[in-house]
């Protein structure tokens, strides 16, 4: 019978099958990232010995299903992005053996249900890009092992007094290590307790609330903190002398604490901030790059593009097109995540950059990846603590479903999804090929896989806030 169904990263459409439901012994059920669009069916629900129900990006509408309290040995729940709506339902807090709870980017609302703490195994909770209101439960202080709480972009507290009460209660989270409840409406002053959270704590965010009072005390017992953010808020008097200092000692372990306190609301970062990308091309660049606008270099007007860019049809006469242009994009594609050009010296005796790509892909991506690509991201992580991954492994490790949910498994996943939007765009036959429209709707998707999981990492990025 079957125990595990795995569809995810294709483009399947239409709606999630209800027939699913004669699978008596499916546990686990991942769809995520195709194009399925419809009601989560209530057929699914006689599936009771599911453990991992994924179901994130695609395009699934009406609410959560309450009966998905009934899934006594459930442990992963990923329904984010997607376009659900209506409240979270009071049986999720029945799920006592859920550890990972993954609902942003939909249109939830109404409040964060206090039966959430009975689900007292819980390890992850992300919550954002919501429309959930109220105050944040008090009660999350009972989740003991709480290591991501990521509430950020709702619409929760009342810019009153007290709305940050929870920070008090959640003490007790001995595990946290992200915690981020950034543009939300709460109010109040920062209590004293901060002082005494997780000192594991790496990521702690405030930022975008209407929080008031003096610069919190306490932030210097937070000994792992990598990131803190509190720009945005009503914050009066002098910034510490302490903040320095802890700065430097931060520094000194060779670790980044980007403090962020702006008056102004920054703006969405472009290429151009970074200063590898915002570099000048000059009219030397180009005449050292071409070798002298030599004729191998420059454009053949007779075959209407660049040498390995030209789709195939071109050679036989065929008028330019816009599925030529789609085919040019592709062999972009696989030249910038490989680092090969398709006139590189290995593509010879039949070989080219697409079956370069195709023999790898999925299980040696990594192998003919451009090693620059991800260079700087391990030299940014080298000195970071990895008990996050290592505890979400142990977590998760009789499922391999849930355990895709690790950075690394995210980053060779976003990878192979690139390269085979590459494969599909380029390929030979013109009907063939991925319209450029479908291309770019699942590249900005990879693109905000990938940023959400950096942002869990390493750090909390104001401009990721348009995850639909």
């Amino acid at each position: 019978m079957l125990q595990h169904l795995n569809l995810t990263w294709n483009s399947f459409i239409g709606t999630i099958p209800s027939n699913l439901s004669y699978c008596k012994e499916l546990r686990s059920l991942a769809l995520e990232f195709n194009s399925l669009v419809g009601k989560i069916p209530d057929q699914l629900s006689s599936l009771s010995k599911m453990n991992y129900l994924g179901l994130a990006s695609n395009n699934l509408t009406g609410g959560i299903p309450s009966w998905i309290g009934n899934f006594s040995s459930l442990r992963g729940l990923s329904l984010a992005i997607n376009n659900l709506q209506g409240p979270i339902p009071q049986d999720i807090g029945r799920l006592s053996n859920l550890q990972i709870f993954q609902i942003y980017g939909n249109q939830l609302n109404g409040p964060i249900p206090v039966s959430l703490s009975n689900a007292s195994k819980l390890g992850v909770i992300e919550l954002s890009q919501n429309k959930l209101t109220g105050s944040v439960p008090t009660s999350l202080g009972l989740l003991q092992g709480l290591y991501r709480i990521n509430f950020e972009i709702n619409s929760l507290g009342r810019n009153r007094s007290g709305d940050l009460r929870f920070l008090d209660f959640l003490v007790n989270c001995t595990s946290l290590q992200v915690l981020s409840f950034e543009d939300n409406f709460l109010g109040g002053e920062v209590p004293k307790a901060i002082g005494n959270l997780s000192t594991r704590l790496e990521i702690f965010g405030l930022g975008y609330n209407m929080i008031v009072g003096s610069f919190p005390t306490g932030l210097e017992n937070l000994v792992n903190l990598t990131s803190l953010s509190l720009d945005n808020n009503n914050f009066r008097g002098s910034i510490p002398d302490s903040l320095a200092c802890y700065i430097v000692i931060r520094n000194s372990r060779k670790r980044d604490l980007s403090v962020r306190f702006s008056r102004e609301r920054q703006s969405e970062p472009t290429l151009s901030d970074d200063p590898i990308l915002a570099a000048k091309i000059t009219y030397q660049d180009i005449f050292k790059s071409t070798d002298g606008f030599s004729e191998d270099n420059l454009t053949s007007i007779a075959l209407k593009g660049s040498i390995g860019y030209i789709p195939p049809e071109y050679g036989s006469g065929a008028n330019v097109s816009t599925l030529g242009d789609v085919y040019s994009f592709g062999i972009m594609l696989l030249e910038l995540f490989t680092g090969r050009r398709p006139t590189d010296e290995i593509f010879k005796d039949g070989l080219n950059i697409q079956q370069y790509v195709k023999t790898t892909l999925p299980g040696h991506v990594k192998e003919i990846a451009d090693p620059s690509l991800l260079l700087a991201y391990e030299e940014h992580n080298r000195n970071e603590d990895n008990a996050s991954d290592l505890e979400e492994k142990a977590i998760l490790q009789d499922d391999e479903s849930i355990s895709k949910l690790n950075e690394s498994a995210v980053i060779e996943e976003c990878l192979v999804s690139i390269l085979k939007i590459g494969l599909l765009c380029s390929s030979s036959l013109p009907r063939d090929r991925m319209p450029i429209s479908i291309a770019l709707d699942r590249i900005h998707s990879i693109k905000k896989l990938f940023l959400q999981s950096k942002r869990r990492k390493n750090s909390i990025d104001r401009s990721y806030g348009t995850i639909s």
